[in-house]
């Protein structure tokens, strides 16, 4: 009886500490459970404050972007309104100009010179809005000299014939000569730059039509070399650059003086040296 006693003891002693460890395995695992919970919410909140700092930048950016697109937009419509302004400013100017021209020239005059210019398409053009005469440079003179060619000059001496016969008109004669881009070559001594190209060639072409009778106080002369382009600087755009402009403009008040000379046999010149560009009246 005793024995069964001292059994029981320890089957109930075994019992309870058994159960006693079950139950601290399970403390164990739940804590370790609570742990992974609070690394990923503790890893969570971090990923959530750089998302909220990133969403602050991005915010600022943002504001940022929209006040740069506001100025933009403010100096756009600035811009709108100078851009209004200048193009009124130029229909004004146009009309100006217009009214300027009104009275240079007759039908007469515009038909001979529009005339002339269907005759010599590879050297002449006549604007009559404008009332310029363009000269195509590659066609009027050699490369790198200002003597105007045979045809040219021929075609020059009908372009006179038209001015002189309508000298009644209150006009004067500006020719002003252009130059591409490209320096001066082996004509350099008698041409150091191209603006005295351009201003050498603008007298050539005033030479020849005051030699066939248009009065010398009525032509005047330019040049502007490699300056004021009408084409980028391609070989194209180049070969439209080499010009020479003659324009009809108003008569100025100390003009029209001269009695119209008679026309001449040309005279043949010896080349000479290109004089300083302020001894060259310009425009």
């Amino acid at each position: 009886m005793k024995k069964l006693t001292i059994c029981l003891t320890l089957v109930a002693l075994s019992t309870t500490f058994l159960s006693g460890c079950v139950a601290q395995d399970e403390v164990d695992r739940r804590e370790q459970v609570v742990r992974t919970l609070e690394d990923q919410v503790y890893r969570l909140q971090n990923e959530l404050d750089q998302a909220n700092a990133a969403l602050n930048d991005r915010q600022q950016e943002i504001s940022q972007e929209s006040n740069v697109v506001q100025d933009l937009q403010r100096q756009n419509a600035t811009l709108r309104r100078q851009l209004a302004d200048s193009v009124q400013k130029l229909k004004d100017l146009a009309g100006r100009m217009s009214e300027l021209g009104k009275g240079l020239t007759d039908p007469e005059m515009q038909a001979a010179l529009s005339d002339l210019a269907a005759s010599n398409p590879d050297l002449f053009t006549y604007d009559q809005s404008s009332g310029v005469i363009r000269l195509g440079s590659d066609v009027t003179f050699n490369s790198g000299s200002s003597e105007v060619k045979p045809q040219a000059a021929a075609a020059l001496k009908k372009l006179a014939a038209i001015l002189k016969s309508h000298l009644d008109r209150p006009f004067e004669v500006w020719v002003v000569g252009y130059t591409d881009s490209q320096p001066i070559g082996k004509s350099r001594n008698r041409y150091p730059t191209n603006m005295h190209l351009s201003a050498y060639r603008a007298i050539s072409v005033r030479d020849v039509l005051v030699r066939e009778g248009l009065p010398p106080d009525r032509v005047g002369i330019g040049g502007w070399g490699q300056y004021r382009p009408v084409a980028p600087a391609s070989p194209k755009g180049e070969k439209a650059n080499r010009r020479v402009e003659i324009y009809l403009r108003p008569l100025s008040s100390t003009a029209g003086t001269t009695a119209p000379q008679q026309a001449s046999a040309p005279q043949k010149k010896q080349p000479s040296p290109a004089k300083p560009l302020e001894d060259i009246p310009m425009k």
